[in-house]
C-alpha cells in the first residue's frame, strides 16, 4: 500500500514537473516574441502606429538632424497691458 502511494506521489510530481516545464517554455517564447516586436519597432526605419506602418527612407544622419536650429525658437518678450 505504501509503495503504491509512493508511486502515485512520484507520478503526480513528474506530471507537475512536466506541466511547469511546458508553462516555462510557453512564457519564454511569449517573452522573446514581445522583446523582438519591441526591438523591431524601435530600431531601423520602420515604425508601427496601430495597424499602420510608417517607413522612413532617410539616412540615419538625416533622421537625427535638427529641424529647428538653436538660434530659432518661439520665445516672445512678454509685456503686460493694464487696462
Amino acid at each position: 500500500m505504501i509503495a503504491s502511494l509512493f508511486k502515485a506521489i512520484l507520478a503526480f510530481l513528474a506530471m507537475l514537473l512536466v506541466a511547469i516545464g511546458i508553462a516555462a517554455i510557453f512564457l519564454y517564447k511569449k517573452f522573446r516574441t514581445i522583446i523582438n516586436q519591441f526591438r523591431n519597432s524601435k530600431t531601423g526605419n520602420e515604425f508601427r502606429s496601430g495597424e499602420n506602418i510608417i517607413v522612413d527612407h532617410r539616412s540615419e544622419t538625416q533622421r537625427q538632424k535638427k529641424v529647428i536650429g538653436d538660434d530659432e525658437g518661439e520665445y516672445v518678450d512678454f509685456t503686460e497691458n493694464r487696462q
